[in-house]
């Protein structure tokens, strides 16, 4: 099994008392719930792949989210990797929204994680 981290987040500290607070956020049983449903989501996805031999239709992006990638990618100076890597975070993402699609808000916050890892 190949483990990557295409994902590395700043979390500040949270005072005490937000931490004692009752309730607020999401629970765990949800957030499982929810990557579950996103695996078999994607697991669904990648058999019909498999089943038409169509691997072009994994990466397809519309326009406004292409755009998007190449402005983000001069802006940065993403290489063909980290592009690689923010598509597949932005993929993982519309999986967690329960989207076949990439859409540009997928895209976009995808590339916030990958600012983030750049400049911490």
């Amino acid at each position: 099994m190949i483990n990557w981290c295409d994902i590395h987040v700043e979390v500040p500290a949270v005072p005490f008392r937000d931490l004692a607070r009752p309730g607020g956020g999401e629970t765990s049983e949800i957030a499982r719930m929810r990557v579950t449903q996103a695996r078999e989501h994607r697991r669904s996805r990648d058999e019909e792949l498999s089943r038409r031999r169509d691997t072009t239709a994994k990466a397809s992006l519309p326009p406004e989210a292409t755009r998007l990638l190449e402005a983000a990618q001069e802006r940065l100076g993403l290489s063909p990797k980290s592009i690689d890597a923010v598509l597949r975070v932005a993929r993982t993402i519309a999986d967690l929204d329960g989207n076949d699609d990439m859409r540009v808000v997928h895209v976009s916050e995808a590339i916030q994680f990958r600012w983030l890892d750049r400049h911490i």
